[in-house]
């Protein structure tokens, strides 16, 4: 699943700068006036994926375990189809590599580019609808495994007054995911009718690119609004000061 995947890992490359008072010692900040702060958050972005407590979670920072990344529910629609998915595990978010983050103070928007080698999506769907061209019913368990699976993450940000002090919210926030293959089970497909259910994987596996190319675009919506709310809860509490002092010493 592409789209919960961008919003988590991304999450991530945001933590590395966006974190909650006092600042705990994996996060490092980056300072507005560094010259080469994209690659100073970037530097620290890679510390912080490859720190053990996003495995186990840190509830002091509202950070919840990412290994695997548990979510309840996520409901995807778009004109031919709604695909609600429910108890996902996502694996291999700690795999990432951070590729790119770019930082524009004058226009107010910032940029996240990630890639993940392997990423595994476990858990329940029910669907009804088309996917393609092709009618597709049913609720069970989903499978749905990405390979070199590549992440963007474009957002503007304002910043408002909170308490007093000014605080970064992020806004307008689009994501766009793709990846080098997909593969995708989904069981109990047509009441349980084996021979259709059979068909129907075989041909989303056949048709992989044309799969991802139809549903990519919903996933996208719905992991953009998650990671701004994600974000936000975090940069509600946080200073913009703190995320992007003057000076670092």
């Amino acid at each position: 699943m592409q789209g919960s995947t961008c919003a988590v890992l991304t999450f991530i490359c945001v933590s590395g700068v966006l974190a909650s008072l006092p600042l705990p010692k994996y996060i490092k900040p980056c300072s507005r006036n560094d010259p080469d702060i994209d690659e100073c958050a970037k530097r620290h972005a890679k510390d912080v994926i490859s720190h053990p407590a996003l495995a186990q979670g840190d509830s002091k920072y509202k950070l919840p375990p990412l290994n695997p990344l548990e979510i309840k529910e996520s409901i995807v629609r778009d004109k031919r189809m709604t695909l609600t998915l429910r108890d996902l595990k996502i694996y291999g978010l700690l795999g990432a590599e951070v590729d790119a983050i770019r930082y524009d103070f004058e226009k107010h928007h910032m940029q996240f580019l990630l890639n993940f080698p392997l990423v595994t999506v476990l858990g329940k769907y029910e669907t009804d609808g088309r996917i393609l061209l092709l009618p597709i019913k049913g609720n069970g368990n989903i499978n749905i495994t990405d390979v070199n699976l590549n992440v963007t993450f474009d957002t503007d940000y304002s910043l408002q007054q909170i308490r007093g002090k000014t605080h970064m919210i992020l806004e307008n926030g689009k994501c766009t995911v793709w990846s080098g293959r997909t593969y995708v089970h989904l069981t109990n497909l047509f009441n349980g009718n084996e021979v259709l259910g059979a068909q129907v994987n075989a041909f989303i596996n056949e048709n992989w690119k044309d799969f991802q190319d139809a549903v990519s675009p919903a996933f996208a919506e719905v992991i953009a609004r998650t990671i701004t709310t994600l974000v936000n809860n975090m940069a509600t509490l946080v200073p913009y000061d703190e995320v992007f002092p003057e000076t670092v010493s």
